[in-house]
């Protein structure tokens, strides 16, 4: 018998029977796993979508960040931290918006997974702004910086998501 016409006796079968009934149910229970399976292995290697271990560890780091805020206030300077095209850029000035001579170190790490941490080189663009000269990588980063000024310092932190 040939291919052809094994397909020609197939495709002619009028009857449905028991063997067309498992076929059908293996492959759609089949599928079914296939699919379940896939959606595990993917669940479980990528990133679990957490960014805090727990709330009360956020709200610690919320409550400190507010902390930092207000201190850079109360010593009247207003910080800002963007980012743009990967760059980070930090504004210092007072509370009237007049630029202030600060010095600025700062840190950059993976917000997702902690890793890849390393300094973050902050130029001075003009008086109270200062820009990273090498572009962050795509994801999610957390910048941290310490910002000091006529002996006094004040930490600030942002999160950006870089595309």
């Amino acid at each position: 018998m040939s291919r052809q016409q094994a397909i020609r006796r197939f495709l002619l079968v009028k009857e449905f029977t028991g063997w067309h009934m498992l076929v059908i149910l293996v492959l759609f229970f089949g599928t079914i796993i296939t699919v379940n399976i896939t959606m595990a292995i993917f669940a479980t290697t990528s990133w679990t979508g957490l960014l805090a271990k727990n709330g009360y560890v956020a709200s610690i780091d919320y409550a400190h960040d507010e902390a930092q805020r207000e201190a850079a206030a109360a010593l009247g300077w207003a910080v800002s931290m963007r980012e743009e095209n990967g760059l980070v850029t930090l504004a210092v000035a007072d509370l009237e918006g007049l630029p202030l001579r600060a010095g600025v170190t700062a840190e950059v790490t993976r917000a997702v997974t902690g890793a890849e941490s390393h300094p973050l080189h902050l130029a001075p663009e003009a008086t109270g702004v200062f820009r990273s000269e090498v572009p962050l990588g795509n994801g999610r980063w957390i910048v941290t910086a310490t910002i000091t000024r006529d002996g006094q310092s004040v930490g600030w932190r942002s999160a950006f998501n870089v595309d």
